[in-house]
């Protein structure tokens, strides 16, 4: 017998009819909550207007030109002069690789160096720099480069790899 005259176990049977249909109670008002937030985020998502429709995409690449980058006579990489056509336009940048393959960094028109990281979504904006300057930071040398056509290009002279570099800048201006 509990203090006010009323058996233990009866207690005990009421106190947990309680708890149990408030328990209840508490589920059922989270799933009215829950019913109500996923409607209204359908019915917002199918209602916004926020962010337009990418037009398209993938755009084509097309490879242009190859270049090696030497160190003496040790193969750093390649310089690759790339063109991408979006929509009526043709952007043209320069992807560096290793020699590996995988991609050092990219080159922009104004000579502008991104260097691509492990785990980050986008390249990781260096600054403006000469083509050696710029392709050490990319390919982390220290030592003087050399930028060649690839064997059977043409010329295999610096000079000429040179003016071709210079030629696809003005081209892209034109």
């Amino acid at each position: 017998m509990s203090r006010l005259g009323v058996p233990v176990s009866r207690c005990l049977i009421q106190s947990r009819a309680g708890l149990s249909s408030l328990v209840w109670a508490v589920a059922a008002m989270l799933l009215a909550m829950w019913r109500v937030l996923s409607v209204g985020l359908v019915l917002m998502g199918c209602v916004s207007s926020t962010t337009p429709a990418h037009p398209g995409g993938p755009y084509p690449v097309a490879e242009k030109e190859r270049f090696r980058v030497l160190s003496g006579d040790k193969l750093l990489g390649y310089l690759i002069h790339q063109e991408i056509e979006v929509r009526e336009q043709r952007l043209q940048y320069f992807r560096v690789e290793r020699v590996g393959g995988g991609w050092a960094g990219n080159v922009d028109p104004g000579f502008r160096f991104f260097k691509c990281e492990p785990f980050r979504a986008t390249p990781r904006e260096l600054g403006v720099y000469s083509w050696e300057e710029g392709l050490g930071l990319l390919l982390e040398t220290s030592d003087p480069l050399q930028v060649l056509p690839m064997m059977g290009s043409g010329e295999a002279t610096e000079a000429a790899a040179r003016t071709r570099l210079r030629q696809a800048m003005v081209d892209r201006d034109s």
